[in-house]
């Protein structure tokens, strides 16, 4: 999904999703038990949070909610949510302050992410709305996901596994992907 705009439809993309999430699972479970940590199981706000997590930082890299980050890679990524955390738990601490990211790229992403996540949180009824602990919780768990992608490729030349795993489960838009279909 970074290299080619798979339409849904795409047997491969279903078959790439499928192995790639078991692979990520494994790999998961096995550092977490090296590390002696147990993984954390979200709750379905939580979960949801993720997601929008994921679409945030695709759609950012994809340039669909404003300029693209093409060579966006995961260090970024990790810097963008350890950012996020810090803005959101300061605003929950009653505080007002606005922590700033090392590189402007890294500012924008954060800003992105955090947009994304108040727009979600909007557009839910009040008593489904995720709390601002919530956030945080699913903010941390993509962090340490980041975290794992970059730890796994120290020395490699994939600095964007990360990027890759989420790209591929956020689908374009139709609109993008149409004139990927070939007909005979």
């Amino acid at each position: 999904m970074i290299e080619l705009r798979c339409p849904e439809s795409c047997q491969y993309l279903n078959i790439a999703r499928s192995e790639t999430a078991q692979r990520e699972n494994e790999l998961r479970g096995k550092e977490l038990f090296e590390e002696g940590r147990m993984p954390h199981d979200l709750n379905r706000r939580e979960r949801g949070i993720v997601d929008e997590i994921f679409d945030a930082i695709a759609r950012t890299h994809r340039g669909l909610n404003g300029p693209g980050m093409g060579d966006l890679i995961d260090a970024e990524i990790f810097d963008a949510l350890e950012n996020a955390i810090k803005n959101l738990e300061t605003e929950t601490s009653g505080i007002i302050y606005e922590h700033h990211a090392a590189t402007p790229r890294i500012e924008e992403l954060s800003r992105r992410i955090r947009a994304d996540l108040d727009q979600m949180a909007r557009g839910i009824r009040a008593e489904d709305r995720p709390k601002r602990s919530e956030m945080i919780q699913a903010l941390k768990f993509m962090r340490d996901k980041a975290q794992a992608h970059i730890k796994r490729n120290e020395g490699g030349q994939e600095p964007r596994s990360l990027l890759r795993f989420v790209s591929l489960y956020v689908p374009w838009p139709e609109r993008e992907t149409s004139s990927l279909i070939i007909a005979p």
